[in-house]
């Protein structure tokens, strides 16, 4: 069963899929892998449509799924989706992704700064109406991102910051970060990654989500860099005390033919700050403790006031938490903000349930 984190990763992606029989296949897909049998009804209810819909979908669904996956009806009980093996939700992704124009969209405007039309067009069978009216769906789902894309005549390209675009595809793809669809050589550039962690002497702290959003961000910025698109007008300061992380990770983007310098470094090394929740190594952690005092005292003051005096466990580790996002909060203001702002969702479920501790 897939969880409700899950469905959070990808549903920005499902948002940006505009044709409607697509997304429905999907949603059909997921909600049979979470609940073993489901009535048309049901699914009908879900997708917001009509049972005939429903059976209409199904049926073409029945023609197109893997050879090892099938639909069966159980009479008044239901659909179920059966498999020889275990079917995970990113096999769902990884199937339909290549149907969705809106994807094909995004992809070419990953790897370069413009596209062609008529190349584009030509390469996947569409008219030119048809790819103007999924280009206004697409800019609909991306005024939160103060993104759009500019569709003339001859040319597909994005309008805004760099910096928020960036954000928007590592909000879209760090689900698919293992799948060859976005990214190429993918376990070459994961190796690379993983090797720059080990040589940071993390004190054996492991966490598999962080690496994922880690290694992430290292794709979307190296394919970003290679593409002539920069990061600008960044405010930083060179001489910080928390930037000791800088030569390691240069030497990383290296690996991939990338040389970071400037307003690229400060935010490559913000987004490797940003991708892990907790402290590093020993010297980063007594570098805080030295130059920082005032907010570890401040720090460990508000966490007594939640626990009522009652220290927690892992307290130290907490308190190191905080202050690592004091310190990237003052590392950069706007890029804090827009890193927050990537999971909208999340932070909605975390105001409803904790609203003493949201502010």
């Amino acid at each position: 069963m897939e969880s409700e984190e899950g469905e959070i990763m990808y549903s920005l992606a499902k948002q940006m899929i505009s044709e409607k029989e697509v997304r429905r296949k999907i949603t059909i897909l997921e909600q049979l892998l979470s609940t073993a049998q489901m009535t048309t009804k049901d699914l009908a209810q879900q997708l917001g449509v009509s049972q005939r819909t429903v059976f209409h979908d199904l049926q073409t669904l029945r023609y197109e799924l893997p050879e090892d996956w099938q639909l069966e009806a159980q009479g008044n009980q239901g659909v179920s989706l059966t498999a020889s093996r275990p079917v995970a939700l990113y096999e769902v992704w990884e199937f339909y992704m290549e149907q969705s124009l809106a994807m094909a969209v995004l992809k070419g405007l990953l790897f370069k700064r413009e596209l062609s039309v008529v190349s584009f067009l030509m390469d996947n069978g569409v008219s030119y109406e048809t790819l103007k009216r999924q280009v206004q769906k697409m800019n609909q789902e991306l005024t939160d991102f103060q993104l759009t894309i500019r569709l003339t005549r001859s040319q597909l390209s994005w309008v805004g910051e760099e910096s928020s675009l960036r954000v928007f595809y590592h909000r879209l793809l760090t689900p698919f970060t293992h799948q060859h669809f976005f990214f190429e050589d993918y376990q070459v550039h994961e190796s690379n990654y993983r090797d720059f962690l080990a040589s940071l002497k993390r004190q054996n702290k492991q966490a598999k989500t962080e690496e994922i959003f880690g290694i992430c961000w290292f794709f979307i910025n190296t394919i970003r860099i290679k593409a002539g698109c920069s990061i600008e007008n960044l405010h930083y300061e060179e001489d910080d005390l928390a930037f000791s992380y800088q030569e390691s990770i240069q030497a990383l983007y290296q690996k991939e033919g990338v040389l970071l310098k400037g307003d690229e470094a400060f935010f490559a090394y913000f987004c490797f700050l940003e991708s892990w929740s907790y402290l590093l190594s020993p010297d980063v952690s007594q570098l805080l403790q030295k130059n920082y005092g005032h907010l570890f005292q401040r720090g460990k003051a508000y966490l007594n006031t939640l626990v009522e005096g009652v220290l927690l466990a892992d307290d130290q580790e907490l308190l190191e938490d905080l202050v690592l996002f004091q310190v990237k909060y003052y590392e950069s203001k706007s890029l804090t903000d827009k890193f927050l702002g990537e999971y909208a969702e999340v932070l909605h479920v975390c105001q409803e349930k904790f609203p003493s501790l949201y502010q």
